[in-house]
């Protein structure tokens, strides 16, 4: 009788236990490691503790991306937030696992994108029934038209996953014989008169 007193006793003391441990069968430390979008190392980002109340005091990656930062500040750390100098900062949920990897966004200027997508069809400019981006190109006669299949950073224009550029010659934009293959696609709004236009760069993959 004694005996099972004590077993309930012990269940039923095991969630407070747990409670006061905050995350200890995670370990007592958390290792960081940032990225860029290339997978390199990000060196002198600030890696951050944050709490349901408080945050941590933030720790700076090492050359290799890494950094270690304790699971509890007074409270559990819940999320791990993170700056470095030309990515978009990121918050992201603190995971079992001893070890987390976070993969930095490069910030762009406003108007500024990177995008793969396979060259579908070039057609003619006049007489085509789908509008079309224009471009810094001079007296523009063709369509370029493109599917999106993988975003590098910015919003790329278009709608439903196609795009279109207007552009003067297709053999100037090195897509002559290419319909089906990925192009790896920077562009940027300029300003100009009238409509705006779009300085493109196209690099067959």
């Amino acid at each position: 009788m004694i005996t099972s007193m004590r077993y309930r006793l012990l269940i039923a003391f095991l969630p407070a236990l747990a409670m006061a441990a905050g995350c200890g069968w995670c370990g007592p430390s958390l290792d960081v490691i940032v990225t860029d979008p290339s997978g390199a190392p990000v060196a002198g980002a600030a890696v951050t503790p944050v709490t349901p109340s408080m945050n941590g005091p933030a720790r700076l990656t090492d050359e290799s991306g890494r950094v270690t930062i304790s699971r509890n500040q007074i409270q559990e750390v819940q999320w791990v937030s993170v700056a470095a100098e030309g990515f978009a900062s990121r918050q992201v949920a603190v995971p079992r696992e001893s070890v987390l990897r976070i993969s930095m966004t490069e910030r762009v200027q406003a108007g500024e994108y990177v995008f793969f997508a396979k060259l579908t069809q070039i057609s003619m400019l006049q007489g085509s029934e789908h509008p079309a981006i224009a471009t810094v190109d001079i007296d523009p006669r063709w369509i370029a038209e493109f599917m999106v299949t993988k975003i590098e950073k910015g919003e790329p224009p278009g709608v439903d996953g196609v795009v279109r550029y207007a552009i003067h010659s297709p053999s100037q934009k090195d897509l002559t014989d290419h319909v089906g293959r990925v192009y790896r696609i920077a562009g940027k709004l300029v300003p100009g008169r009238g409509s705006p236009h779009h300085e493109v760069t196209f690099e067959v993959q």
